[in-house]
């Protein structure tokens, strides 16, 4: 399944000139050098590297999903450095990769073609996001293909995606749906979702509570193994909405804390924290109240449109933001009452054999419940 390949790569001169005196490689930032000269033809391409170099006798090994096991790729036989190159930054494993070997003292490079990844004396190495994130040196983000608004990437299977929720019905008024948001969130739980459902008998200290949530679902995702462009994170507000004078939106929110007027920024700011270490997290949110389109430009703000594709600090995200009317509009769906958006969203997920976001996204425009500009997706990054 894999091939190795020798290749010898000068470092500061020509094959030719250099003979036997090749330098040696002092450094990782050296060592990252050399071996992106070698990969770096790729499209798309990350590169993670450690710190330190490897010791003459530690052992390179990758998963063998096969043979059940991990199978041997190196023993180092003399210092050199360990790097990987992620062909499809944000794929979860299994998927096309190269580890490359950078030896200290002339500066040759093995490449081993793999698809798992590396384990260093029986310690995994790059699974997860977390340790991704900490030891990522290069990022080099290959053209996006163009998807529908709401859809997921093709090779997502169900079984792959990774789910959390966050129900948050912000007012006691009978004309917010708040039954129906709770029956959504016990359905979504039941459909894999790790859900979180909020009303404001349960708000304590208001959009505090909101704050707490939403960083619970950060922290979980950083723990969660393998976390990829599969997975998602979605937010559902059900609730009042105003315009202040000068025509910015606010989100009423009332609960035991006394009635708080939210600014769309500051929860787009939370989601934005929420999900700025998970790259290709599917970000999906959906805003149910008077004048909600206010809130897109916000997130839009929050997690801006254009990646720079050369700064390994930046996490691109899928962000998709559903608002039940115009920025100039009240709430109202097909039946008329204020409350009939999510009412009639809720349904139509409920009918469906799949919670997916094509799936919500279809249910959204049914019945002429949303039309444009009530949503916009984009990839988005937030540093």
């Amino acid at each position: 399944m894999t091939k190795l390949q020798r290749l010898i790569v000068m470092w500061g001169c020509a094959a030719a000139a250099c003979g036997d005196d090749r330098p040696a490689v002092p450094d990782r930032e050296a060592a990252v050098e050399l071996a992106l000269a070698v990969v770096g033809g790729e499209p798309g391409l990350a590169l993670f590297a450690l710190d330190d170099a490897l010791a003459p006798g530690q052992v390179i090994e990758v998963l063998e999903v096969e043979q059940g096991g991990a199978r041997p790729v190196l023993v180092a036989d003399e210092p050199g450095w360990l790097v990987v190159a992620d062909l499809e930054p944000g794929a979860r494993w299994a998927h096309r990769a190269r580890l490359v070997m950078v030896h200290a003292d002339d500066g040759a490079v093995d490449v081993h073609d793999v698809e798992w990844w590396p384990i260093l004396d029986g310690v995994d190495l790059w699974r997860d996001a977390a340790s991704r994130a900490a030891d990522q040196v290069v990022m080099r983000r290959a053209p996006e293909v163009p998807r529908a608004v709401g859809s997921i990437p093709a090779y997502c299977t169900v079984d792959a995606i990774q789910r959390w929720a966050l129900a948050v019905s912000a007012s006691d008024d009978a004309a917010v749906p708040k039954a129906e948001l709770q029956g959504l969130a016990l359905d979504l739980t039941s459909r894999g979702y790790r859900t979180q459902n909020l009303t404001p008998a349960t708000m304590a200290d208001g959009f505090d509570t909101v704050l707490v949530e939403l960083g619970r679902i950060r922290t979980q995702l950083l723990a969660a193994p393998d976390l990829g462009y599969c997975d998602e994170v979605t937010v559902f507000w059900s609730g009042h909405g105003g315009r202040l004078r000068d025509g910015s939106m606010r989100l009423l929110l009332e609960s035991a804390a006394g009635r708080e007027f939210i600014a769309p920024a500051r929860l787009a700011a939370a989601v934005d924290a929420t999900t700025e270490m998970v790259e290709g997290v599917q970000v999906r949110v959906v805003i149910d109240t008077c004048y909600a389109g206010g809130a897109i430009d916000a997130f839009v703000d929050a997690m801006p449109v254009d990646p720079d594709a050369n700064d390994p600090t930046e996490i691109v995200r899928d962000v998709l933001v559903i608002t039940s009317s115009a920025a100039d509009e009240t709430a109202a769906g097909s039946t008329g009452p204020a409350d009939s958006f999510t009412t009639d969203l809720v349904d139509c997920v409920r009918g469906a054999n799949a919670v997916d976001w094509t799936t919500l996204f279809a249910c959204a425009q049914a019945d002429s419940i949303l039309t444009s500009p009530q949503a916009r997706g984009w990839w988005a990054v937030g540093t």
